[in-house]
């Protein structure tokens, strides 16, 4: 079954750096709450920047299922992705449509973990237009897309390594510079076009 579906518009996001001491909360730390935006700005952003991130659906027998999506994406407040090898989860949120989406950025060792309820959207239904054209413009027309997952958001919390909670001065800018070498990973500077 498929309820009507708006047509999700790329998410415009400005990133919010945080200021102040490490140990300090951050505007992501939020839950939902009754007619409170699920996902900020800041966490839209956050996906955006994200490499691949992990949906955790529930396998037939109970245990979890965990798999890297890298078509992620933030389309008028709720999540979405594209099943183009994605078969054991969307046959999981089938049968169960709990999820659980986990993006963290990797050298500023911080992100942010959703849970909310999956609808799959097929050819015809105006987000599964949206999911797979915006698939076609990352990837090319190679990569099929099966399905479109959108992810209604009940709770966003944000996810802080140790690193932040332990030793005295810590911040993000030593983390990121610390990872990036750790990684061999050299920062490029964007041209403006």
């Amino acid at each position: 079954h498929h309820r009507a579906d708006p047509v999700y518009g790329p998410s415009q996001c400005q990133f919010h750096h945080r200021i102040g001491h490490p140990r300090q909360r951050w505007q992501g730390d939020a839950v939902r709450r009754s007619g409170a935006k699920a996902i900020s700005d800041e966490m839209a952003e956050a996906i955006n920047r994200a490499g691949p991130s992990f949906v955790a659906t529930i396998d037939g027998d109970g245990s979890a299922n965990l798999a890297p999506i890298a078509s992620l994406c933030v389309h008028e407040g709720a999540l979405m992705f594209a099943n183009m090898a994605a078969t054991t989860t969307v046959a999981n949120l089938r049968r169960d449509p709990r999820v659980t989406a986990v993006v963290v950025d990797i050298f500023r060792r911080r992100g942010f973990r959703f849970t909310g309820m999956a609808t799959i959207w097929g050819p015809g239904a105006p987000a599964y237009d949206v999911g797979s054209e915006r698939v076609r413009a990352t990837n090319g027309i190679i990569y099929p897309v099966h399905e479109v997952v959108t992810v209604a958001v009940d709770r966003a919390t944000p996810l802080l390594s140790s690193a932040y909670l332990f030793g005295e001065g810590t911040s993000e800018a030593g983390i990121e510079a610390a990872f990036l070498r750790r990684y061999g990973v050299q920062r490029l500077e964007r041209t403006e076009q």
